[in-house]
């Protein structure tokens, strides 16, 4: 972790003070350490001054980086000889040098080794109570040492891996459990922050459509949470990948309704609300029997309120953000409703959210050009139909449809939100009526696109 430090010399009350606080935060207005100091007992006339500290704890080291050192003098005393005010500041100068020395050994030994044990053991006391705590070596050796052979993927937190545990203790019967295990590498302010902010998420979930958190450690420096391992992975590969067989459409309408479920716990059905921020395909993990479950909260925040978050870096992977948050940067359960209508429209049509290329193009926009020629179903995934037929329920597939075009509709307040979302899906209520924009856009609220083709037809979609 980076620090500040305020080093300050009361000249009248003779005393030195310090004051530490986590880099960019303002100082404090408590002291960590403060002890009485008169200068002129301290050092000769003359000497030659080097500043360094270092200090070790828990395997740790810290050292100061840097220093500031500020003296502010009395006022001149009338008939003084020059030479003696020079020599007087240049000996403030050098015992204020020497005094900062020691006041900074004194503060990185024991500021920073009192702030992490407490911190540890704080953290410790509150995880115990949600989570278990699981022994680093347990997890090194359950995941072979976090062999590349077991790694399910990796992104800017560091990787997730594999792995099987022995659950059961005490003389209990000991039982394998796959597991997925988070392990966060990312340089050392961003990792803590990261694994903070998502377990502070993570360990108020309990939906039959959310991935659960198993346990969690942080022990050897190694910060790692530990969650279910769903046997099928996530719903990406199964769309756009090479598994050999496609979704059937049971399995796909069973799926929409298993993350809306998910995301109505998180929107409605806490004291607060919490906003995923990244909804897409690979972060709906499978499990034996195809149940979607909602996983990753690495980017979520939890909300009170209105549900809508402070202005902060937009995150979440391009096709999937709304175009008010990528121009505001304020999060919103309505720009969660527009990511899970992009998704809605990537698992009904078998085509991204998003196609990369010279001129991006909406997955959206395309599906809303068909709709405005009267030929929606036409945007249904090909495979799903074969020379026998439509394998899909003509019905269904049109009600997704529309209700991901809703979702995804450029006003915010135009969108369904999620108890409506589940009744549409479970078919208490109609499907939404959509309404068509002049232009579409490209994406993230980009400069619009001309909504049709030169000949008249529906905008060509060509990669998958």
């Amino acid at each position: 972790m980076n620090y500040t430090m305020w080093i300050e010399y009361d000249g009248i009350r003779r005393q030195i003070s310090a004051y530490v606080a986590n880099d960019g935060d303002p100082k404090p207005s408590k002291a960590v350490f403060a002890t009485p100091l008169t200068m002129s007992d301290r050092v000769p006339n003359k000497a030659y001054v080097g500043l360094f500290a270092s200090g070790t704890t828990g395997g740790e080291t810290y050292g100061l980086l840097s220093s500031n050192i500020t003296v502010e003098r009395v006022a001149d005393t009338m008939g003084e000889p020059r030479e003696n005010k020079r020599g007087a500041y240049g000996l403030m100068a050098v015992i204020l040098f020497i005094s900062v020395l020691c006041v900074t050994l004194i503060v990185i030994l024991v500021f920073l080794r009192k702030m992490n044990s407490e911190a540890k053991q704080q953290l410790d006391d509150v995880l115990t109570h949600v989570a278990r705590k699981l022994d680093y070596s347990a997890i090194r050796n359950a995941t072979d040492n976090f062999s590349g052979a077991r790694k399910l993927g990796e992104g800017a937190f560091g990787a997730v891996y594999m792995g099987t545990l022995w659950t059961g203790r005490d003389g209990h019967r000991q039982e394998r459990l796959q597991v997925a295990v988070k392990k966060f590498t990312a340089n050392e302010n961003r990792r803590y922050t990261d694994f903070i902010e998502e377990i502070q998420v993570i360990i108020h979930l309990r939906h039959n459509n959310i991935v659960q958190l198993v346990g969690w450690c942080c022990e050897k420096r190694e910060l790692l949470l530990v969650y279910e391992y769903k046997c099928n992975g996530s719903l990406d590969q199964h769309l756009f990948g090479n598994h050999g067989r496609q979704l059937p459409w049971a399995t796909r309408y069973s799926i929409v309704s298993d993350v809306a479920a998910g995301l109505h716990y998180i929107h409605h059905e806490l004291e607060n609300v919490v906003l995923h921020r990244d909804i897409k395909s690979s972060n709906i993990l499978l499990d034996g029997d195809f149940r979607g479950c909602l996983g990753d909260f690495g980017l979520a925040r939890i909300v009170a309120g209105g549900g809508s978050s402070t202005a902060m870096e937009v995150a979440g992977t391009r096709g999937f953000i709304a175009p008010e948050y990528a121009q505001s940067g304020v999060a919103t359960r309505r720009t969660d409703v527009y990511a899970f209508g992009a998704l809605v429209l990537e698992i009904v049509t078998g085509r991204k959210a998003l196609v990369p290329g010279p001129s991006p193009v909406l997955l959206t926009d395309h599906v809303r050009s068909f709709h405005r020629y009267g030929n929606l179903l036409e945007a249904v995934d090909g495979d799903l139909t074969t020379a026998e037929g439509r394998q899909y329920d003509a019905g269904e597939a049109g009600r997704l449809l529309l209700l991901g075009l809703a979702c995804t509709n450029q006003n915010p307040s135009d969108r369904p939100v999620m108890r409506d979302v589940v009744q549409i899906i479970g078919k208490t209520l109609p499907p939404p009526e959509v309404n068509h924009p002049a232009f579409l856009r490209t994406p993230e609220g980009g400069l619009p696109l001309l909504s049709s083709s030169d000949d008249g037809g529906v905008p060509s979609l060509s990669q998958r």
